[in-house]
């Protein structure tokens, strides 16, 4: 018996998400078999690994990459985060640990607290030019990762 696909299951503060990765392209296809997909996702992650090993990317622990790719989910979805929405995070950590993850970011300046228009007080969380060059060199080694199944 062969698997075709590689399914995996996320959920993130609007709801479940499931994907399934064929060649580690997002689609439904079921083309592949899931050795394939799991040796193309692996040299995704020794790519990911490298970029960090040469500084070329921050390295982050699993939280702060988590808060720092749910900030990323919000504004791809044209919906900048509150200050208070990230502090309410609870899946990826307590309060304070939220805390403290979001300042790690703001001083690697990934991301960045703005008020926007007029109003004064609510903070948007933003991601910098830095920030978007972090998610810009992932998308890189996501298309290596795909042109090579390691």
């Amino acid at each position: 018996m062969r698997i075709r696909c590689l399914k995996l299951h996320f959920s993130d503060t609007t709801g479940q998400i499931d994907v399934c990765f064929c060649k580690l392209k997002i689609s439904p296809c079921h083309t592949q078999p899931a050795e394939n997909a799991i040796n193309y996702y692996l040299n995704f992650v020794n790519l990911v690994r490298a970029l960090a090993d040469k500084q070329t990317i921050p390295d982050l622990d699993a939280s702060t990459k988590q808060l720092l790719d749910e900030i990323a989910l919000f504004q791809q979805r044209e919906k900048a985060m509150t200050v208070t929405e990230l502090m309410g995070l609870s899946h990826i950590a307590s309060p304070a640990t939220l805390h403290r993850k979001f300042t790690q970011l703001l001083d690697l300046g990934l991301v960045d607290a703005v008020f926007k228009d007029r109003n004064r007080r609510t903070k948007y969380v933003v991601l910098t030019a830095n920030g978007q060059a972090y998610f810009k060199a992932i998308e890189r080694a996501f298309e290596q990762a795909q042109k090579s199944p390691g």
